[in-house]
């Protein structure tokens, strides 16, 4: 289960640092609402989009999507208007939960599932 939960948060971290709806091109190519982060680069947003495509027909797939667009609708910009990690993940800890519930659920039934890995 840690692993999971592990695994789970990895991907959502990797997506929220690549800054990239279900559509991978709409998540990866979605920009910061903090206007002093650094954009994505073009090859960033190919590889997320190439991660995504590679998954989407795994279990889980809808679930971790869905948990990491969560995290990224509750991005917090700090006072130097770049995302700041801590309080984001607080926010997205306390609006997430059922999102993240339904990953790791799905995610230990499946744990081969490549989304969750």
């Amino acid at each position: 289960m840690n692993r999971t939960v592990f695994s789970v948060a990895a991907v959502g971290a990797v997506l929220l640092v690549v800054a990239c709806s279900s559509s991978a091109s709409a998540i990866c190519n979605r920009e910061s609402p903090c206007p002093n982060d650094v954009p994505a680069t073009q090859a960033q947003k190919d590889q997320c989009v190439s991660t995504l495509k590679a998954n989407e027909s795994s279990d889980c797939y809808n679930e971790v999507v869905t948990y990491v667009e969560c995290q990224l609708d509750n991005v917090v910009c700090g006072g130097d208007q770049k995302t700041d990690g801590k309080l984001s993940a607080t926010q997205a800890e306390n609006n997430c939960k059922n999102q993240k519930a339904d990953a790791v659920a799905c995610c230990t039934k499946s744990p081969s599932a490549t989304a969750c890995k």
